[in-house]
């Protein structure tokens, strides 16, 4: 059977500020069922009961679209997020680009994501840097073991694992791994991006000018108001900041 998200019956969101993200309370009248809850449509969070009603997404320095599907149970941690609307697969206001590790890329070397933060000047502090090969990331080469311990292939223990994605990103033998890159830009208007790739040893290599137009939500409001109340007219004037 096909899994299913339902965003019907389901009203009354509250985004409520803890430490370090959001509280998300709602109410659904869809019984029987999981809810999850995807941010810029990008799975965050679940419930592991029925009843539950509350989930929790972490801080971000943008705006996120929060989205409340209830799912069929069994299917709580199914990533579900091709069938939300085209619209809010990718904001019109985030930034994103796949970057293939590659054994050339020596330990220690990072990826900056420079920016002109839309003033047509690029900015020397990088919006966003990634770690391009962390400790962690695997070492084994074809077999994701030392075997071999040869160049053919890249068996060594230097290379990345044939069949961890990115096939034909990498040298001969070696299929290379990928890394997505994602960068809010805040401010509306076009974007100058660059990727810089940066070396232990200092040494650093460019990639070409990219263009992007941002196009943000609108702040919400800091503070609401009733300001004025004028009782012939029975009308009352809100003011938002």
């Amino acid at each position: 059977m096909t899994s299913m998200l339902i965003t019907d019956n389901i009203d009354q969101l509250r985004a409520t500020e803890t430490a370090g993200g959001w509280m998300i309370t709602f109410r659904s009248t869809n019984t029987g069922c999981h809810h999850q809850l995807y941010a810029n449509a990008r799975l965050v969070d679940w419930t592991e009961s029925l009843a539950q009603r509350t989930m929790y997404c972490d801080a971000a320095t943008y705006p996120c679209e929060l989205i409340v599907a209830a799912v069929s149970s069994g299917d709580q941690t199914a990533d579900l997020s091709d069938q939300l609307p085209q619209e809010s697969e990718t904001a019109a206001y985030v930034f994103e680009a796949i970057v293939v590790r590659s054994p050339k890329h020596p330990r220690g070397s990072r990826l900056m994501v420079l920016g002109d933060r839309a003033t047509g000047q690029l900015g020397s502090e990088p919006l966003k840097t990634y770690e391009l090969r962390p400790d962690w990331l695997a070492k084994w080469g074809f077999g994701k073991n030392p075997f071999g311990e040869a160049d053919l292939g890249h068996d060594s223990r230097g290379s990345l694992g044939y069949g961890m994605s990115g096939m034909g990103g990498g040298p001969f033998g070696v299929e290379a791994e990928i890394m997505n890159v994602s960068v809010p830009l805040a401010e509306e208007g076009t974007h100058q991006i660059v990727l810089r790739v940066l070396n232990p040893d200092g040494s650093y290599s460019d990639g070409p000018t990219q263009f992007v137009q941002s196009t943000p939500p609108p702040a919400p409001p800091i503070s609401l108001y009733a300001s004025d109340f004028d009782n012939s007219t029975q009308t009352l004037t809100l003011q938002i900041q």
